[in-house]
C-alpha cells in the first residue's frame, strides 16, 4: 500500500549473518551526521562509518562490516530465491533443495561454491550467474526467481485524503468542475487549497506519489527490478573525474542476474538476460550524497526494469530505469561522462521525483521534505 509515513534511518551492523542495531546512543550520532550532510563519522573512538560504501571499520585493525538501512526494503538477500540451470534451448532444470540452499548461502556471502551432480563436479557463481564444469571448464548459465511473488504498490490509503466543502476552483489535474457525485478532497499535508476529485489525485499519486502542485511527497513508489539484484560501491581516491580534478570519485557496480520473470514483470515465467554495469559520481560532499539517494533507489528496485533493449531491440531484458547513470568516466554528456556540471543537480531533481530525499531529510523523519524545483 502506498501511504504517507515517517520513515528514517534504523542503522544497523553486520556480525556474521545477524544483523544489528546500534545503541540509542550511536543512533543518534549517525542520524546527526546525516542530518549534517557529514557521510563519514567516527563512534565509540574505535570506529568509522562510511555512510557512502556503507561500512564499518575498527581503526585499529582495519576490520571492515557491512551497515545497512534497516528499514529499506531487503531485496540484496538471496534467502528466497530458486535456482536454476539453463540448459541447451533455454530449458531449466531446477537444483535440489540442499543445493538450493548452498548456492543461497554462497549468494548471500557472495562467495563461489562446489557442488556434484551425477558424479560431476562444478563450481557455482551465483553472483557472476555462473556454472562451471570444474574439469572441462564448460560454463552454463544460472537463474534464479522469488519463492514467492512480490506485490507492487496498488492501493492508496484513504487517510491521505480530506474531504472538502465545494470550493469554486476546478480540479487541478483534469480541470473539470466538482459536483456531489464527484466531489473535492484535498491531501491532508497539503499547506494550501490543492482541491482534486478523488479518482484524478488516486490515479496521479499511483504514478507519481507527490502533490502535482506543491510537490510535497506521499509515500514511497516500488519497481520491479528483479529481486537478488546486487549493489556495491567503493571510493576511488586516486581516480579523478573531469570537471572534478581536485577529488576522487566514487565507483558504483551493479549486478543483476540472469533470472525467471515474475509476475510483475512484462513476460511472467521467461527468461531475462541480466546485466552488469558501473557508474562513477566525484566523491564530494554532494557526490556522496547522491550516492546515498540511488542506493535508496536501488532499495526501491527502481534503478532497472525488464523491457526493450533501447541498444539491440531485443526483449526480456533488464534495461536502465528512469535515473540516468554517469556509466562513463570522460566523453561528456553525449557519451554518459563527464564533465557534466549540471549532472548531480539533474538527477537529485530525478530522484525527488520518486520522493527520494536528501539524507538529512529522511534522519529526520519530518513529516514535510524537500519541495522539488
Amino acid at each position: 500500500m502506498l501511504s504517507y509515513v515517517k520513515k528514517s534511518y534504523q542503522l544497523q551492523y553486520k556480525d556474521g549473518q545477524i544483523w544489528i542495531n546500534y545503541s540509542d546512543k550511536d543512533t543518534v550520532i549517525l542520524h546527526k551526521a546525516l542530518d549534517d550532510g557529514i557521510f563519514t563519522v567516527d563512534i565509540q573512538d574505535t570506529y568509522t562509518i562510511d555512510f557512502v560504501t556503507m561500512t564499518q571499520t575498527n581503526k585499529y585493525t582495519g576490520y571492515t562490516r557491512n551497515i545497512r538501512d534497516g528499514n529499506a526494503p531487503i531485496i540484496e538477500e538471496h534467502k528466497e530465491l530458486r535456482w536454476y540451470c539453463m540448459g541447451d534451448n533455454s530449458t531449466l532444470y531446477s537444483y535440489t533443495d540442499e543445493v538450493n540452499d548452498l548456492i543461497n548461502e554462497c549468494a548471500s556471502n557472495e562467495t563461489e561454491c562446489e557442488i556434484e551432480i551425477h558424479g560431476v563436479k562444478y563450481k557455482v557463481d551465483p553472483n557472476q550467474g555462473l556454472q562451471i564444469n570444474i574439469n572441462t571448464g564448460f560454463c552454463r548459465r544460472i537463474v534464479s526467481t522469488g519463492v514467492s511473488q512480490s506485490t507492487n504498490n496498488t492501493e492508496i490509503s484513504e487517510a491521505l485524503f480530506l474531504p472538502q466543502e465545494q470550493p469554486e476552483d476546478k480540479c487541478t489535474i483534469c480541470l473539470d468542475d466538482f459536483s456531489q457525485e464527484n466531489p473535492a478532497v484535498k491531501l491532508f499535508n497539503c499547506k494550501k487549497g490543492h482541491y482534486f476529485h478523488k479518482v484524478c489525485i488516486k490515479k496521479w499519486l499511483m504514478k507519481t506519489p507527490i502533490c502535482p502542485v506543491c510537490k510535497i511527497p506521499y509515500g514511497e513508489r516500488e519497481g520491479t527490478m528483479p529481486k537478488g539484484s546486487i549493489m556495491k560501491v567503493m571510493r576511488n581516491p586516486d581516480i579523478s573525474l573531469p570537471g572534478y580534478e581536485s577529488a576522487g570519485s566514487i565507483e558504483i557496480t551493479y549486478i543483476v542476474p540472469d533470472g525467471i520473470q515474475d509476475n510483475e514483470h512484462p513476460s511472467p515465467n521467461t527468461p531475462y538476460q541480466g546485466v552488469q554495469w558501473t557508474a562513477w559520481l566525484p566523491d564530494t560532499t554532494e557526490g556522496a550524497e547522491v550516492t546515498l539517494l540511488l542506493r535508496r533507489a536501488f532499495n526501491q528496485r527502481l534503478t532497472f526494469k525488464i523491457g526493450t533493449s533501447g541498444s539491440t531491440g531485443l526483449d526480456n531484458q533488464v534495461v536502465w530505469g528512469s535515473i540516468h547513470h554517469k556509466t562513463r568516466k570522460e566523453g561528456g554528456c553525449e557519451s554518459h561522462g563527464y564533465p557534466d556540471p549540471e549532472y548531480l543537480t539533474r538527477v537529485k531533481e530525478e530522484l525527488a521525483g520518486f520522493n527520494i530525499i536528501p539524507p538529512s531529510s529522511m534522519a529526520k523523519g519530518d513529516d514535510t521534505s524537500a519541495k522539488g524545483d
